[in-house]
Order: C-alpha cells, then structure tokens, then sequence
C-alpha cells in the first residue's frame, strides 16, 4: 500500500461543500440579464441618475418608461455601452471622467 490513501469521508462530503460554495457565491452575482433601476444602472454606467434619466428620455440609451420611472437591461446596457466604446476608439476618442460622449465631443 502507498503512502497516498484516499479519505472516504472527505470524498462523501464533496456534494455538500460544493453545494454550500454555490450557496454562498450566487448572492454576489449578479444576473446577466438583470433589470436595474436607474440609480444600479447609473452606477454600472458610472454616471449619475439624472444624466440617465435624460440619457433615456432622449432616447440614447435602451431603457423603458414604467409610470414616471425608467427600467433599463443590465446586458442591453453593457452591449450599448460597448458598442459605443468601439465606435469611439474608431473616431480617435479619449477617456473621459465626466458623462459619456462621442469621439465628436457630443454627450450620447
């Protein structure tokens, strides 16, 4: 026999460690498509509520008017955003600190 023995026990309880890690991981993620609010969308965005809000009302960005507040798609949103992005590289953009914009200066 070799010095190596395998640990029944720690075997069996396999299925419940890994259960109790799912457990405690799921909470900390968030759904990909997830319906977000404005101040959880501004904040994935990394600008403020009310530059969304006009953001949306304008039509710039995918959102839905639900009574007077807006709903926006955490993967519509993420798509947008990259899109843009890559628009922007093409133009000759540069990262800006304050709201988004085009590669032409314009707020999208």
């Amino acid at each position: 026999m070799t010095s190596k023995t395998l640990d029944l026990d720690l075997l069996a309880s396999l299925p419940e460690r890994v259960s109790r890690l799912q457990q405690a991981v799921e909470p900390q993620l968030e759904p990909p498509d997830a319906i977000l609010g404005t101040a959880a969308a501004a904040q994935l965005l990394g600008i403020s509520p009310g530059e969304l809000r006009t953001l949306a009302a304008g039509g710039e960005v995918p959102a839905l008017r639900l009574g007077k507040g807006w709903r926006f798609s955490r993967r519509q949103l993420l798509e947008w955003f990259c899109s843009h992005a890559r628009a922007n590289a093409g133009n000759g953009a540069t990262e800006h600190t304050g709201g988004l914009t085009t590669g032409r200066g314009r707020a999208v």
